[in-house]
């Protein structure tokens, strides 16, 4: 386990503060839109840093496309001023000597933002002439970009070498911590559900945990797999037949370690995902050949809330049906309903899980929504995110 610094450990008062940052989206940014309210989160440490007499350059990284021009964020600085509450100033042209010096002498409470750090190559590549480029612009490094961090980025494996003050920022922090407290410090029983599509994206996090779980839920279409595994007909759904063999093995551990395993006792079937006038529930055991099982059904969703309420710990990852179809969205609303409702610790990850728990507003009951599914299963599995270790180095 890495040992990191975080904000509070280190003093910036009258500093300049490279920090790092996801940004998730840049599109349908109204006030309370659900992608506004994730981006309002990444700023957290810039706030933080603001209010604790810093200057702050950000070193931004989306993925998220504006149609003229794929990368940039150039277009979006006056929508991240209005959530961050403080105006920003742009700085695509890196290289410039006057637009380097002017980053450089930005005064306590001023924000600046470089362009989109992949829009040059030196970042993907790992440069590390692009990591000491990127050092002029601060005194002391954040990072606070926890989906990043599993990647060799220059910014996340060379840049924090450069500097003797470093910390993960408030979001990292929070990250951190939640997969300490799932993992390390665990109320028992833990509870682990799975759910999404394909067995097969998130099979070394299942054979991870499933040494750790006390109850198991398996949902969602990843069910098929273990379904078929035991014989059942699974009609038209979606399920791995190439990894019916992995799904027994995992049962074979979970049974030997006396973890109860919850499988879904009927489903939500119709013709099709279009074809939602036809659905109905069936048994588990009675799938027509020609449906698809596209939700849990009220069965299902019974025997479920029952299993999590009476759980200390759970980790949710992966929607219980089609969740994106209205029709198919009540499996995963009932799952959210129910861990919202216990009082245990609550992880939960996937951006379909997320944006389930977001629709009903109950984002508060969770102890932590990750804001990298990636990164947070990377941490689960034992494994070491490149940036953080970097951020612990001396």
């Amino acid at each position: 386990m890495e040992r990191l610094k975080y904000l509070s450990d280190i003093d910036v008062k009258g500093k300049r503060v490279l920090i790092a940052l996801d940004i998730p989206s840049i599109g349908n940014l109204g006030k309370d839109s659900y992608e506004a309210q994730r981006l309002k989160q990444s700023f957290s440490s810039v706030s933080q840093l603001l209010k604790d007499g810093a200057s702050v350059v950000i070193l931004p990284h989306s993925r998220a496309k504006v149609a003229d021009n794929p990368l940039s964020l150039a277009q979006s600085i006056r929508s991240f001023s209005s959530l961050l509450g403080s105006d920003i100033s742009f700085f695509p042209n890196l290289g410039n000597p006057d637009n380097d010096q002017a980053i450089k002498t930005i005064k306590p409470g001023q924000v600046a933002m470089l362009e989109n750090l992949f829009m040059f190559p030196g970042e993907e590549s790992n440069d590390p002439s692009f990591a000491v480029y990127l050092s002029q612009f601060g005194e002391i490094f954040v990072n606070d970009a926890f989906e990043s961090s599993a990647m060799p980025y220059a910014s996340m494996q060379n840049l924090p070498s450069l500097f003797q003050v470093k910390a993960a920022g408030l979001n990292i922090e929070n990250e951190y911590k939640a997969f300490e407290a799932l993992i390390f410090k665990t109320k028992r029983p833990l509870l682990c559900i799975f759910g999404g599509l394909k067995f097969s994206s998130k099979i070394d996090l299942m054979f991870s945990l499933a040494q750790r779980a006390d109850k198991m839920i398996i949902t969602g279409g990843l069910a098929n797999t273990f379904l078929a595994a035991q014989g059942l007909q699974v009609g038209r759904s979606v399920f791995e037949k190439d990894l019916i063999g992995r799904a027994l093995e995992l049962l074979g551990i979970l049974a030997r370690r006396d973890c109860k395993v919850y499988l879904p006792v009927d489903f939500i079937v119709a013709p099709s995902l279009g074809a939602a006038a036809f659905a109905r529930p069936v048994p588990s055991l009675e799938i027509p050949a020609d449906t698809m099982a596209l939700d849990i059904g009220p069965a299902s969703i019974a025997l479920f809330q029952e299993v999590i309420k009476y759980s200390d710990s759970t980790f949710w990852y992966g929607s219980a049906g089609a969740s994106e179809t209205e029709e198919f969205s009540k499996g995963s609303q009932s799952i959210v309903e129910a861990v919202s409702a216990s009082t245990g610790y609550k992880v939960a990850c996937g951006k379909s899980v997320e944006r389930a728990i977001a629709e009903l507003e109950l984002s508060h009951k969770f102890d932590l929504i990750s804001s990298s599914s990636s990164s947070f299963t990377v941490l689960c599995q034992g494994r070491t995110l490149s940036g953080l270790r970097a951020l612990s180095e001396k």
